[in-house]
């Protein structure tokens, strides 16, 4: 027994020193265990890798066409489901426009699902080749998951020898919570087949009329045709074709530069603040805005009319002079936008610099009195009332992300923060 234990013994000694005893052993044994944890980790990181371009991939709301039938015969009624896919946004209103051969097919009505319950104006649209609808959400439901969304009613007219196309046309858009601009991505169109004879009938009738007429009319019609078309052909080619007016350019009202403000009086403090607007992220026109700086509840400071002006990104820059050093409540309102608090700034005596453009000043407020409420839901919907609006001297406040109209997604932005009845500034 005690032997054995001893062979055992010297078995492990041996097994330790060829790994630990000696420099070379244990550096062997690092390298390789290295060497595995580092295939382990690189393997990780290609999957992590993949799995951020996937989602990368994946932003963005899809779209897609389902008919009721794929093939159907003249005259017989289908519907075309819209499916919305909202993937990771919540959807607040979506413009759908879609379009189809006019030819085979005749959209006979579109209506929306009620899962974006809100029809924002012009209403359901349907002409020849095309269909369009307009739908939000109520401001305290935005949309997230995978539903259909409005259904158009069609009849097909004649046969059309094979798959005749549906598609999104342009102008479909999507706003969502949280995004600025369209966040639409995939839009997947359909085909449906109008079944029937094509027209062989239109070539058989011709035949039989020129073996009984081909040698009399030739005698009495060339001379007169000729003539005739020699004479009509340059009185189409010379009608003078219309030439579109060009429409106004509005401008907008000129706002005066900022000019630097001088160095300020001893123990007083100048700031150089920056702002950002809703909706805006590129150059815009300046804009004025008010400021009051307040201590204890109490206003110390306020200014009405103040200008401010933009850099390419959409971020304006103001200033102010000659403010008392000290810590004050600064409460900033845009034209057309509820007032913001930023609480405890410290200025000191000298130049302050204060950049509050990482919170956006909420649009909506139309009316000043610092409350987004129905009113002034009622008064952007009263001039959006077609599907893209041009923006004109009165109407340029509601074009939210300055554009040059007013559209689906400058309703959405403004629905978007209509949370309740009233949303009061601060």
């Amino acid at each position: 027994m005690l032997e054995t234990e001893n062979t055992v013994s010297n078995n492990l000694n041996s097994l330790r020193g060829r790994f630990f005893s000696g420099g070379r052993g244990i550096s062997l044994f690092v390298l390789i265990f290295i060497l595995l944890i580092g295939v382990v980790v690189g393997v990780l990181l290609v999957q992590v890798k993949q799995e951020i371009r996937r989602r990368a991939a994946a932003t963005g709301v899809d779209f897609s066409l389902v008919p009721s039938k794929s093939s159907v015969s003249p005259g017989e009624n289908f519907t075309v489901n819209i499916v919305m896919a909202t993937n990771e946004y919540k959807v607040s209103a979506t413009e759908i426009h879609v379009a189809f051969n006019s030819s085979y097919l005749e959209a006979l009505s579109i209506q929306g699902s009620g899962y974006l319950p809100v029809v924002l104006p012009p209403g359901p649209q349907v002409g020849p080749g095309t269909a369009s609808i307009i739908l939000g959400s109520l401001p305290s439901d935005p949309k997230q998951g995978t539903d259909t969304v409005a259904t158009i009613n069609f009849k097909a007219k004649v046969a059309s020898g094979g798959p005749t196309e549906i598609k999104f046309d342009s102008g479909t858009q999507t706003a969502a919570i949280g995004s600025s601009g369209d966040v639409t991505r995939n839009l997947t169109p359909t085909t449906v087949t109008v079944q029937g004879a094509t027209t062989p009938t239109l070539t058989k009738t011709p035949t039989p009329k020129p073996t009984n007429t081909p040698t009399k009319k030739p005698t009495a019609t060339p001379t007169t045709k000729p003539s005739a078309t020699k004479t009509l052909t340059p009185t189409n080619t010379k009608t003078p074709t219309p030439t579109p007016t060009k429409k106004p350019t509005v401008t907008p009202t000129p706002i005066p530069t900022p000019t630097p403000l001088p160095s300020p009086l001893p123990g007083k403090a100048n700031i150089d603040f920056k702002v950002r607007f809703q909706g805006i992220s590129s150059q815009n026109p300046g804009k004025l805005v008010r400021l009051i700086l307040m201590q204890g509840g109490q206003e110390n400071y306020r200014f009405d009319n103040l200008s401010t002006t933009s850099n390419s990104s959409g971020v304006y820059s103001g200033a102010v002079a000659d403010i008392s050093a000290g810590t004050y409540d600064v409460y900033v309102k845009g034209p057309i936008h509820l007032q913001k608090k930023f609480a405890n700034v410290s200025l000191s005596s000298g130049a302050n610099s204060e950049d509050w453009s990482g919170t956006l000043l909420k649009a909506g407020d139309f009316d000043g009195n610092n409350v987004l409420n129905i009113s002034d839901i009622a008064a952007q919907l009263a001039e959006y009332n077609s599907l893209s609006v041009p923006v004109n001297s009165s109407n340029e406040k509601f074009d939210i992300d300055s554009n040059g109209v007013i559209d689906v997604v400058d309703v959405a932005l403004i629905l978007a923060n209509y949370t309740a009845l009233e949303v009061p500034g601060e």
